[in-house]
């Protein structure tokens, strides 16, 4: 093992520590991707993607590259995982077009990335609690929106009220939900 003082850096990950305060970015990481996909001028946006993901079909349904798709919604993936829980439902809905992207899915995954050109400064804080740690856990899910009526359900866990989230997962039901 080998000492190499304070992080700062780690596969693509930031590290800021101030005042009891730990901040984990992936600002760099956002801003590559951006370039490598050939978005950096891109108009930026304030959401990941409609409120409706049917919006995009007026793109159409005709077949794109499926090697970039792949690319990008893996680039995304790693975004996600790391820092970045607010595009835990907006991956989880492109990944399911891995096998046969349309025109439709690529108009929506572009849209994340003009949010990610807006919103490339986010970060998780951790910070010191003065109070005892208490877990905050917070689920929805849109209730069969897809077309084989399966539900994505999603959750959310933070150890303090104002506190960053400590675990989210955003996930497609296995069973399709027949009532509330």
């Amino acid at each position: 093992m080998k000492d190499l003082g304070v992080l700062k850096h780690f596969l693509g990950i930031d590290f800021r520590r101030n005042n009891g305060q730990i901040s984990m970015s992936q600002e760099e990481y956002v801003l590559k991707i951006l370039k490598k996909f050939g978005m950096t001028d891109c108009k930026p946006r304030a959401t990941p993607c409609e409120q409706n993901p049917k919006a995009y079909e007026k793109e159409g349904d005709e077949p794109v590259d499926q090697t970039s798709y792949h690319q990008m919604v893996g680039s995304l993936i790693y975004a996600m995982v790391c820092t970045r829980p607010d595009l835990s439902y907006v991956v989880t809905k492109l990944s399911q077009k891995l096998s046969c992207p349309t025109a439709a899915d690529l108009m929506m995954l572009k849209h994340v990335f003009r949010y990610l050109k807006k919103t490339s400064d986010y970060c998780l804080t951790y910070s010191k609690s003065t109070t005892d740690l208490q877990i905050y856990a917070y689920c929805d899910a849109d209730w069969a929106a897809s077309k084989d009526r399966r539900s994505i359900s999603g959750f959310c866990i933070s150890l303090n009220p104002d506190g960053p989230l400590v675990s989210w997962k955003s996930k497609r039901q296995n069973s399709i939900a027949l009532s509330t």
